[in-house]
């Protein structure tokens, strides 16, 4: 490699270094939560809250590449992913949830 690409290879690896350390701790932290929970009942909400966290982080970033796209057809919601999971397998949802969705998205930065 010339010496230039290997400077900007270092700067961006560097770069990576630094705006992924705070999604590494994140993520150690949430399963630290979730082992020092008191019961199972208590680590199943701490894992039902971290997932729509997720879920709501992968909407949003769904949303936003959507309004920046070029191609107009970039965005669309599928509600039929939630009609094939069965019903005894979804969340049920409760007064405090924002939204409704249980359905996760194929995302490379899912759950990271």
């Amino acid at each position: 490699m010339t010496p230039e690409l290997q400077q900007e290879l270092q700067e961006l690896q560097t770069r990576m270094a630094v705006e992924l350390q705070p999604m590494v701790l994140e993520s150690s932290l949430t399963m630290q939560k979730i082992v020092e929970a008191k019961d199972h009942a208590a680590r199943c909400q701490l894992l039902k809250y971290f997932m729509q966290a997720e879920t709501r982080r992968l909407t949003t970033k769904k949303s936003l590449m959507g309004l920046f796209s070029s191609d107009s057809d970039a965005f669309t919601t599928d509600e039929s992913d939630a009609e094939d999971i069965p019903d005894d397998e979804m969340i049920p949802s409760t007064e405090a949830e924002e939204t409704q969705s249980s359905s996760f998205f194929d995302e490379p930065d899912a759950f990271q």
